[in-house]
C-alpha cells in the first residue's frame, strides 16, 4: 500500500502518465477512446460558456482531488471555486491538489475503469462532502448522477436525455441530448 508522499514523488518522477492512488494502489489513467474524449470535451465547452470565470475553472484530466493518504484521484471534469484555485497562485505548489469539497466532479466510464470508479471513488467523494458526482457512460449513452441532501445523504438518478441544470451550480445546464447526439460517428 502507497501512501500519498509516494504517489507525489513518483508522479513527479514521470510527469508525462497520470497517475491515482486508489485505496493505497497505484494506477496510471490509460489513454482513452475519441468517444471517452468527446464527451469530456462537450461537457467542458458547455461548462466554459456558462461558468462565471470570476466564481468558478474548470478543469479536464488535469487536477488533483485528495480524499486521505491512500486515496488521490484524477477526475475526468470537476469544478472549482476561484477561491480555492486562488489558493496555489504564488505557491511553489507542485500539484493542483483540492481536499475541499466540490460543486461539481465528474468520471466517464471506460471498459478499463469503469467498475472501480464507481466502487472505489463514489465513497470518497461522498465522504468529502462533493455537491453532485456525475458517472457518464459515453456508449450507453447514459448518465449516473448522485447529489448531496441538506441532510448530507445523497440521492441518485439515472439520466438519458433532456437539459440538466447542476445541484451545487444551478445556473448551469448541461444539454444531455447535444452532448451524446452530436458524439463524432462510430
Amino acid at each position: 500500500m502507497l501512501i500519498a508522499r509516494t504517489y507525489e514523488q513518483i508522479a513527479l518522477d514521470e510527469p508525462e502518465r497520470r497517475w491515482e492512488l486508489v485505496d493505497g494502489e497505484l494506477r496510471a489513467k490509460p489513454d482513452m477512446s475519441v468517444d471517452h474524449n468527446y464527451v469530456m470535451y462537450e461537457l467542458t465547452r458547455q461548462l466554459a460558456i456558462q461558468l462565471d470565470p470570476s466564481r468558478f475553472q474548470y478543469r479536464m484530466n488535469t487536477a488533483l482531488t485528495h480524499h486521505s493518504a491512500e486515496n488521490v484521484f484524477v477526475p475526468d471534469v470537476l469544478v472549482v471555486p476561484v477561491a480555492l484555485v486562488d489558493s496555489f497562485v504564488g505557491r511553489s505548489s507542485r500539484f493542483e491538489v483540492y481536499a475541499e469539497p466540490l460543486p461539481f466532479v465528474v468520471e466517464v466510464w471506460s471498459p478499463s475503469t469503469g467498475s472501480s470508479d464507481v466502487a472505489a471513488k463514489l465513497p470518497r467523494y461522498q465522504e468529502r462532502g462533493d455537491l453532485e458526482f456525475w458517472q457518464i457512460h459515453a456508449l450507453a449513452p447514459c448518465v449516473m448522477v448522485w447529489r448531496r441532501q441538506a441532510d448530507g445523504s445523497y440521492r441518485d438518478a439515472h439520466l438519458v436525455s433532456r437539459t440538466v441544470a447542476l445541484h451545487g451550480l444551478p445556473d448551469i445546464r448541461i444539454d444531455l441530448d447535444r452532448m451524446f447526439g452530436t458524439m463524432p460517428l462510430r
